[in-house]
C-alpha cells in the first residue's frame, strides 16, 4: 500500500507537488493577499491601483480582492484613496513586508493541519507538527513582497523577450 502511494506521489510533477503543499498551509485569503501586494509593488509608479486593476493583473476575483484589500488597509499595509486617480498603494516599504507578515495579518498565526493539543496525537507527533510550523514561519519570514515582485518583473520581462524573439 505504501508503495502505491509513493509511486502516485512520484508521478506528480514538481509544480503540482508545490501547489498542494502551499495550499495546505495557506488560506486562499493569504495567497490572494500576497498576490495583491505583489501586483501593487509591480505596478510601482502606476499606483495607486484600483481593485479591478489589481484583480486583473493578479488573476483573482475582484470582489474577493476588494475584501482582502479592505483587511490590508485596516491592518496598515495599504492605504486607499477614493475618486479619480484613487486606488490602493502600500504604506510600508515592500522590502519590510514578509509573506509571514501578510499571513498573520489576514489569518493569524500559521498552523499545521494537526491541532497543537489534539488528544489523539502522541507527543512525538505533536513535536513534528510544531517543527513543521516553525519551518513554515522561517520560510515565510525569509521572503518579502519586494523580492517576489522583483521575481515577477523578471519573469514578465523574460516572457515578453521570448514572445518578441518568437514573432
Amino acid at each position: 500500500m505504501g508503495h502505491a502511494y509513493q509511486t502516485a506521489a512520484e508521478n506528480l510533477d514538481a509544480e503540482t507537488k508545490r501547489d498542494r503543499v502551499f495550499a495546505m498551509k495557506l488560506s486562499r485569503k493569504s495567497k490572494y493577499g500576497v498576490r495583491a501586494l505583489v501586483a501593487i509593488e509591480v505596478a510601482g509608479e502606476r499606483c495607486p491601483c484600483g481593485a479591478a486593476q489589481i484583480a486583473g493583473e493578479a488573476q483573482m476575483p475582484e470582489a474577493f480582492v476588494e475584501q482582502i484589500l479592505g483587511e490590508l488597509r485596516r491592518t496598515g499595509f495599504v492605504e486607499s484613496r477614493r475618486g479619480h486617480g484613487g486606488g490602493f498603494r502600500m504604506t510600508i516599504a515592500s522590502e519590510e513586508v514578509s509573506v509571514l507578515d501578510v499571513v498573520k495579518a489576514l489569518d493569524g498565526d500559521t498552523r499545521t493541519s494537526e491541532p497543537a493539543s489534539s488528544p489523539e496525537s502522541p507527543a512525538a507527533v505533536l513535536r513534528v507538527w510544531e517543527e513543521a510550523r516553525m519551518a513554515l514561519n522561517r520560510v515565510f519570514s525569509a521572503h518579502t513582497i519586494a523580492e517576489i515582485a522583483a521575481l515577477e518583473r523578471a519573469s514578465t520581462q523574460a516572457r515578453a523577450t521570448t514572445k518578441v524573439e518568437g514573432s
